[in-house]
């Protein structure tokens, strides 16, 4: 329960040391069962003192594509906010099955295939020709960019 408005209270004065404590007692709640898989890849004050801290998430050794959780602590240290994506329960091989140059190609080839819309609806038309592609090996869940829900089933705690 928060006191003070801070999320942590009677813990860590350090911002980071205070953060990694929150992710392991309540990480839970963005689905983060390993606190290792937050990689503290940023780290800013603003204008009025906060400061910020941006953890991405990397599963053996592979970043996960859009997973990124925020730290937000205020003036005085309190820990007044997280925000972000974490893609849960990941069990799968870090292996790739494709050479980088057959996954540029079928890269270009899904792009070509399912265009994406211009803001007026109507599908823009992409050539292969127009396209590069860049083969980094990254943990991807289906429809995350396309902000339409995957199949997830979140724990649930018994009373």
């Amino acid at each position: 329960m928060s006191r003070g408005g801070d999320l942590l209270p009677a813990s860590a004065a350090r911002p980071a040391v205070k953060a990694g404590a929150f992710f392991s007692r309540f990480g839970g709640t963005f689905g983060v069962t390993d606190a290792r898989q937050l990689h503290l890849t940023g780290r800013f004050r603003d204008a009025y003192g906060a400061t910020h801290l941006v953890y991405d998430q990397v599963y053996r050794g592979v970043p996960a594509f859009g997973a990124q959780v925020r730290a937000h602590l205020d003036a005085d240290g309190r820990l007044t906010a997280v925000d972000g994506v974490f893609v849960p329960r990941l069990n799968l091989s870090t292996a790739p099955r494709l050479s980088a140059a057959r996954a540029g190609r079928l890269a270009i080839r899904e792009v070509v295939a399912d265009s994406p819309e211009a803001p007026d609806g109507t599908t823009a038309r992409v050539h292969a020709a127009d396209l590069r592609a860049s083969a980094r090996l990254t943990i991807y869940r289906t429809g995350l960019i396309r902000t339409s829900p995957a199949p997830i089933s979140w724990p649930t705690r018994s009373r």
